[in-house]
């Protein structure tokens, strides 16, 4: 959700209009912040959303359950986040190559095993015990991700300039 959201944000800004605030921003750091902070701010609704609707169908939630769903949500919220970057407009000037990328990159790391960002976590939650640890590393390795692709998505609109 966090990917196409991003996705959809980025790609509701003309180029042309992209520019203008970009010349106002006067970086291009503060523009990709933005971009992320938008899409983190809805993702932290829906996240709201989802535990309450959760809460409720399963009247309330233990403390565990409810901050292992917290670190979740936000490590597949900044994975998503972090694909969606260089699959926008920023890079991709094609919507078609757009939707090739995304589920490309979505299939890449919420189904292969080896992948250390949101498949373990996931197959760790669907099993018993304690899940702490594949939470926190899931939450670690969407954050470096986010970081590591808005890192990369700035340098190269920078280049392409």
């Amino acid at each position: 959700m966090a990917c196409w959201l991003t996705i959809a944000l980025v790609d509701a800004e003309d180029p042309v209009q992209r520019l203008i605030t970009l010349v106002h921003a006067r970086r291009l750091s503060t523009v990709l912040a933005g971009f992320v902070a938008a899409a983190a701010l809805c993702c932290v609704v829906l996240t709201a959303v989802s535990l309450a609707w959760a809460a409720l169908v399963h009247h309330g939630l233990p403390a565990a359950v409810l901050t292992d769903g917290v670190v979740a949500h936000a490590a597949c919220a900044a994975t998503g986040i972090a694909l969606g970057l260089p699959c926008s407009r920023l890079l991709l000037p094609r919507i078609g190559y757009t939707v090739l990328a995304a589920l490309a990159l979505l299939g890449v790391v919420l189904l292969v095993r080896w992948v250390p960002v949101v498949n373990p976590m996931l197959r760790s939650l669907t099993g018993a015990g304690s899940h702490s640890g594949a939470v926190a590393l899931g939450l670690l390795g969407g954050a470096l991700l986010l970081v590591a692709s808005a890192a990369a998505t700035g340098w190269l609109v920078h280049r392409r300039a």
